[in-house]
């Protein structure tokens, strides 16, 4: 211990002389940089002199857990920790039972993680993970912190780190009613993600038969037919959106209008990604939404695009909320229709949508149905196929398009929030050049990150280390048998 007292003041002494000489002759950035990893090693012999002041965690010759199992101490023994300041040795003391795992209380005082890196370096890897490649993360942090890494300690870093991410979001207090809106609004959508191929289930081959020519003969010989190759075969990744909003009425026409609209800002807004079920994602969502609004009082909207599975999963899981399709999908297959009937660009193609566009706005979506059908019968066959689907997309959702109502009241009618979700908190981090990914690995990628996105990075990792320490060291007490039998 008064070696590590005397090689810390003698660390420090070697910085106040390293500024009053050899840094007076360097530029400030070699200045800043020679301090910083002065210091470094300095933290490094800080921190093995807390361990001697705090021992190897020795309880005596007994210790008893909350089960009261009791084990006998049983030698020291060494775990490999890597610090911010960089590696170091702790010494504990174990204590074992036969048919028992062995336990040091050290560990438990401590918090130790499970894995050899602190919390510390385990938040800032997965910060850093959650942003760029694994490989490129290490990197980083060992230009940063002197101390060697590889990519794959970052990935595991980040495989561990993301086991209580649904929990938190379950768990978490709810914003203060004085930092919410008037509209609670959910939102899901889907983004692939690029697999690896052993990742992707394979398909079975179908196999075909030919109609037998007469009767009595057997059938022809069968013949596989293969699926087409798919280089960047995807899984789907459901995202979700929960945020409050104040209500905007406005009138029809300012959506035809090119002026920027001011609208209500989304107010607390939290953002998932999951590759797990739909399901899995409408349930995290409606986990989200009772949070925010226990007792069903502020209007609900769920905003959607056109595919009928979310529709249906918000139906079964949020019936009291109000389904809207997203409008901006809907223009899309509106821009589809005019180009049935006028060429790409041009005014006739941009009048034709807007006509559209007014009457379902005003709330004739059932007449704008009704006058593509009677069009379609007039179309060539390869252009009546495109515009029924037109017409297809409009009839199953027109019971979530009633815009003028909705618009009436104030509630928001696009889902620019959960496609931003999509971009920033799937592709950015996903689809980076050359990725393809583990369901496992993808899984723990788009955990974290939404814990970075949400900023909520500070209140996750107090609440991760406080669930670690339990789960691991529970069941300890930290009293010997000889103090108990006194």
């Amino acid at each position: 211990m008064e070696l590590l007292i005397t090689q810390a003041r003698a660390q420090f002494e070697e910085i106040l002389s390293y500024i009053q000489k050899e840094a007076q002759n360097q530029q400030l950035h070699k200045v800043e940089k020679g301090i910083f990893s002065s210091l470094l090693r300095v933290g490094l012999t800080l921190l093995s002199l807390f361990l001697e002041y705090k021992g190897i965690g020795h309880k005596g010759k007994l210790l008893i857990d909350k089960n009261g199992v009791k084990r006998f101490y049983h030698s020291v023994k060494h775990k490999a920790y890597h610090s911010i300041f960089g590696k170091i040795n702790i010494a504990r003391a174990s204590y074992w039972a036969k048919g028992c795992h062995e336990v040091y209380p050290l560990d438990a005082e401590l918090s130790l993680p499970e894995i050899g890196y602190s919390y510390a370096l385990q938040e800032w890897g997965t910060t850093l993970g959650g942003e760029k490649p694994y490989a490129k993360a290490a990197q980083f942090l060992e230009t940063i912190l002197g101390t060697p890494l590889w990519g794959s300690a970052i990935e595991t870093i980040m495989n561990k780190s993301c086991v209580n991410v649904p929990k938190f979001y379950e768990n978490r207090e709810k914003p203060e009613g004085k930092t919410e809106e008037e509209i609670l609004v959910v939102t899901m959508d889907g983004k692939g993600v690029v697999m690896r191929k052993d990742q992707i289930e394979k398909k079975v081959p179908k196999t075909r038969r030919r109609k037998m020519r007469k009767i009595g003969e057997g059938p022809k010989k069968e013949r596989n037919v293969k699926p087409a190759g798919n280089p960047m075969q995807k899984k789907m990744s459901t995202v979700i959106g929960v945020y409050t909003v104040a209500p905007h009425k406005r009138a029809p026409d300012t959506f035809l209008s090119k002026e920027v609209e001011k609208r209500p800002r989304p107010k607390n807004k939290v953002l998932q990604a999951t590759l797990k079920s739909k399901e899995s994602g409408t349930l995290r969502l409606k986990k989200e939404a009772i949070k925010r609004d226990p007792k069903r009082e502020k209007p609900s909207v769920a905003l959607v695009d056109g595919e009928h599975k979310l529709r249906k999963l918000i139906k079964k899981h949020l019936p009291w909320f109000t389904i809207i399709i997203d409008i901006y999908h809907v223009m899309e297959y509106l821009w589809k229709g005019a180009h049935i009937f006028h060429r790409v660009n041009s005014v006739e193609a941009e009048r034709w949508m807007k006509d559209k566009l007014t009457h379902l706005l005003n709330g004739k979506v059932e007449e704008v149905i009704e006058e593509l059908k009677e069009k379609v019968k007039s179309l060539p066959k390869r252009k009546g196929v495109l515009l029924q689907k037109v017409i297809t997309y409009l009839t199953n959702g027109k019971e979530h398009m009633r815009y003028d109502l909705y618009i009436a009241k104030g509630y928001p009618v696009g889902s620019g929030v959960v496609e931003g979700a999509c971009k920033t908190l799937v592709k950015d981090r996903m689809e980076q050049c050359g990725m393809r990914w583990t369901i496992d690995g993808a899984e723990a990628a788009l955990n974290m990150r939404s814990i970075q996105i949400n900023k909520m990075t500070d209140d996750y990792w107090q609440y991760h280390i406080a669930e670690e320490k339990q789960r691991l060291y529970g069941d300890f007490i930290e009293e010997n048998i000889e103090k108990l039998a006194a």
